[in-house]
């Protein structure tokens, strides 16, 4: 191996020891295959320049630092504690995201409540109902984003579900009996969606 390629590929196994993960935790994390990350911390292979962007922000180092200088315990130990601080920065930053989002759902669902009790004396109260799936949708919407394919099959499972039943409630508040067979619609797709959830996304070995 060159130098920088040795440097390389040594804190790169640095790092993710340092994160405690094995290769396998850090091929999911990056949808890679851990071949490719087992040839990347042997030195067989180097990661393009988009994956070397990506690893150098997970492990909070500059690119220079990853591919050139060798890392010791106190620089590791620097990167490690602000890279968990900005990552639950990060996490948090999301959850408000998605939380505010969600709460303008509920606050929508209350406005129309509100205006057609007071202007029709009406009391719409699936306007809070339907706000279940539509919140849900948010978190499919994000979770699409920001997360990996595990959490996305949770948060549509939920929007399939919580769909089904605004449908039955609306149905029954309309005068219509006998629409719980609904919920047999939402079997296929959620085995459906336990299957994709089986699928590999990973990358190829590089």
């Amino acid at each position: 191996m060159t130098g920088e390629k040795s440097i390389l590929a040594t804190n790169l196994t640095t790092l993710r020891k340092a994160e405690k993960l094995t290769q396998l935790e850090l091929a999911e994390i990056l949808s890679y295959s851990d071949k490719s990350i087992s040839k990347w911390e042997n030195g067989d292979t180097v990661p393009d320049l988009d994956t070397l962007i990506t690893l150098s922000n997970f492990y909070n180092v500059t690119l220079d630092t990853l591919c050139r200088k060798p890392l010791d315990d106190s620089t590791i130990k620097q990167n490690y504690d602000a890279g968990i601080k900005k990552r639950r920065a990060m996490t948090r930053n999301k959850i408000i995201i998605v939380l505010l989002s969600v709460s303008m759902v509920w606050f929508t669902a209350t406005f129309v409540f509100v205006q057609l009790l007071l202007l029709y004396h009406y009391s719409y109260w699936m306007a809070f109902i339907w706000a279940l799936p539509l919140s849900c949708l948010i978190c499919v919407i994000f979770c699409s984003i920001w997360s990996s394919h595990k959490p996305i099959i949770v948060a549509v499972s939920a929007f399939i579900w919580t769909l089904l039943f605004a449908l039955h409630l609306n149905f029954v508040s309309l005068g219509f009996d006998n629409f719980a067979t609904l919920y047999f619609l939402g079997i296929p797709i959620q085995i459906a969606l336990i299957l994709w959830s089986g699928l590999s996304f990973k990358q190829k070995a590089q």
